[in-house]
């Protein structure tokens, strides 16, 4: 007889191994008896004179000792499972995300969103990634589109929602004007979810709401911006000049507490410093409309492929009703 376990754990066998051989003793004794009390029976004649014959099932003799062994845990079947049940989960993710238009390349951004497009930029991350190149022509597009001689000293890079790639583009900007030999001041106006204070350095640092609410001044916050903790087209980017890059991060919010920015608190800085502003998103509960009326010149950064179609033009209303200078899309590549 062969007992196995299906545990995988071999130390854990060898201390049940002994309780379960005695109990199947005892279990294979009590058969014995009881089949052989059967057996008796079946077998007494009935009638004076007759013989008869055992035609039930056969009883196979069962040695005293009982050999263990151990059944290894299916972990090969269970990873098909798994992978197959991830599949079709990721899959359903996909043709969720087609119930709903994206904004493409094809798109016509003066008709649906009221804005022209102003450039192109890859998306961090791909293959494609944005150049240096890029973000010097987003820069010069803003300068184009003030119609002024001098960069403008208002920029504000607006998105519909958080995304990763508004994040980049705004720090693209604002390496590319410091590797030009402009003072650059790059500003974090989401204190709602402040990733970019975060990968900065500035995550718990004062910054736009404790100004808002009185308990910082403009220059608490003014950080230097370590190269290395930029993303990688970016830190290509800025190559020269990194004393002309400074940092203020979103700052603190406290419970029960509205985030407020509030960037008039930057005209009190030098002419020649340039602001480079992460708007709140304009789908947020931030109110955005201080920030619009600041602006010089607005950057209205959509993903090509993520982000929707119904949030672009929502959030485009918002850069029709307050901003005073103009804006165009900046599209980021898939």
């Amino acid at each position: 007889m062969r007992i196995t376990y299906r545990h995988p754990d071999e130390q854990m066998v060898d201390k049940v191994a002994p309780y379960l051989t005695d109990a199947l003793d005892t279990i294979i004794d009590e058969g014995r008896e009881a089949s052989a009390a059967q057996l008796r029976d079946e077998l007494r004649p009935r009638q004076p004179g007759e013989q008869r014959w055992y035609t039930g099932p056969m009883y196979l003799p069962v040695g005293e000792e009982a050999e263990r062994g151990q059944e290894a845990a299916r972990v090969t079947w269970l990873f098909i499972v798994g992978g197959v049940t991830g599949g079709f989960l990721a899959l359903s993710l996909v043709l969720l995300k087609q119930n709903r238009p994206r904004v493409n390349n094809d798109d016509d951004f003066p008709h649906a969103v009221g804005m022209p497009l102003f450039t192109h930029v890859g998306r961090n991350g791909r293959r494609n990634a944005a150049t240096p190149a890029q973000y010097a022509q987003v820069a010069v597009t803003a300068l184009e589109a003030t119609e002024s001689q001098r960069w403008p000293r208002r920029i504000l890079v607006a998105t519909p929602q958080h995304s990763r790639s508004s994040r980049v583009v705004a720090m693209g900007i604002a390496a590319s004007l410091a590797s030009a030999g402009e003072r650059v001041l790059l500003v974090d106006g989401q204190p709602e979810r402040p990733l970019m204070s975060w990968r900065l350095g500035g995550g718990l640092a004062p910054g736009m709401n404790d100004i808002a609410h009185g308990r910082a001044s403009l220059g608490d916050t003014i950080r230097r911006v370590r190269r290395l903790t930029l993303p990688g087209p970016v830190r290509s980017t800025f190559a020269e000049h990194r004393e002309n890059l400074r940092f203020v991060p979103a700052g603190r919010t406290r419970r029960k507490e509205e985030p407020v920015v509030d960037p008039s608190v930057f005209d009190q800085l030098d002419d020649d410093v340039i602001v480079v502003m992460l708007s709140p998103p304009l789908l947020s509960t931030v109110p955005v409309s201080p920030s619009l009326r600041w602006a010089e010149v607005v950057l209205y950064n959509l993903v090509e492929g993520e982000t929707v179609t119904s949030d672009a033009e929502d959030a485009a209303l918002q850069v029709a009703t307050f901003a005073q200078g103009p804006a165009g899309v900046v599209l980021s590549d898939v």
